[in-house]
């Protein structure tokens, strides 16, 4: 489940209206795809877009919270490129120095580590069973050969 997987974001991160707004363009595309008439007789596709749709709501439910709340985002949440863009001149009208963001950098080291370590063991997870996957499949291949080349009396 989500709740077991390595890399996890840490309890109590928020993402900006800006990428949930981007997650609910995403899922709108997905919905669009698998609720059209290439897809309507695939029972795993209508699942999908019961669960996209289903996630969506709960994003647009949080988006409107966000909006109403007009909730504070820290450095350390998921912010879009537009909001980073917007704090950062903020701290730049704030007076900080031109090489410097405005950011703490234990905040910004922790923020992008633990992004990057998250998608990082993912992709690593995903590899893993891609190569996996490639070996199953190879043995698999090498076997049927075998039996057809036998069965068609190339080999004893």
């Amino acid at each position: 489940t989500v709740y077991n997987r390595p890399g996890r974001l840490p309890r109590g991160t928020q993402f900006s209206p800006e990428m949930l707004e981007a997650m609910i363009d995403q899922l709108d595309r997905l919905i669009a795809k698998y609720n059209s008439s290439d897809w309507e007789t695939k029972l795993t596709a209508i699942r999908l877009v019961e669960l996209l749709a289903e996630h969506r709501d709960k994003i647009k439910d949080e988006l409107e919270a966000i909006k109403a709340d007009n909730r504070e985002l820290s450095d350390t949440d998921i912010l879009g490129p537009e909001e980073r863009k917007r704090r950062m001149e903020l701290k730049r009208q704030q007076g900080t120095s031109a090489g410097d963001s405005g950011f703490s950098k234990e905040a910004l080291g922790q923020t992008n580590e633990t992004k990057s370590e998250y998608f990082m063991t993912i992709e690593r997870d995903m590899e893993k069973r891609r190569k996996e996957q490639e070996k199953k499949d190879a043995l698999a291949l090498k076997s049927l050969e075998e039996k057809l080349l036998k069965e068609a009396g190339f080999v004893d």
